[in-house]
């Protein structure tokens, strides 16, 4: 039984933040921006589990995050997947990092995401990466996520506890 709950736990993490991006934090917006919780899981997903637990969770929440958005099908699950992989690498530096640095990548990891979807919508002729509000949204995420990181990645420890992943080091080669 306690396989199953451990195995429960990202799954029920992941729909929770999806409830809580589309009741609470949906309706909260900084300067028309609103802050992406999804994205932030996906980024301390990948911060504590590595590159391929990133790339799974960014594949999964994007699809979800897909489903309330009005871009293209596929263009969140995309950027997400990569942003989870990159982010997964800081797992080559060994689990002595500080929370200082899984903040700052997680805040930087989100800023990209968004530049990345703005410069994917641009190429499908849907936006305009020149207009004044592209630096406030990718700086607006990025400093919500990098300011909610601690806590998320507090709530990803936990769910990824009974995991092989969680917080292991990749051997030097």
């Amino acid at each position: 039984m306690g396989r199953v709950l451990n195995a429960l736990r990202l799954p029920l993490l992941v729909l929770s933040v999806l409830v809580v991006q589309h009741t609470t934090v949906g309706s909260l917006s900084i300067d028309n921006v609103h802050p992406d919780l999804l994205l932030l899981f996906v980024c301390a997903v990948a911060v504590v589990g590595g590159r391929e637990a990133g790339a799974v969770a960014g594949f999964i929440s994007g699809i979800l995050a897909d489903s309330f958005l009005v871009t293209p099908f596929g263009m969140s699950s995309l950027v997400y997947s990569f942003i989870g992989y990159l982010l997964g690498e800081s797992e080559r530096l060994g689990s002595k990092r500080s929370t200082w640095l899984d903040m700052l990548l997680i805040g930087i990891g989100s800023a990209i995401a968004q530049i990345l979807v703005t410069a994917g919508l641009f190429v499908m002729g849907l936006s305009d990466p020149l207009r004044a509000k592209f630096l406030i949204e990718f700086l607006i995420v990025g400093g919500v996520n990098f300011v909610l990181a601690p806590v998320m990645i507090l709530l990803v420890r936990f769910s990824m506890v009974g995991s092989d992943r969680h917080m292991t080091s990749v051997p030097r080669r």
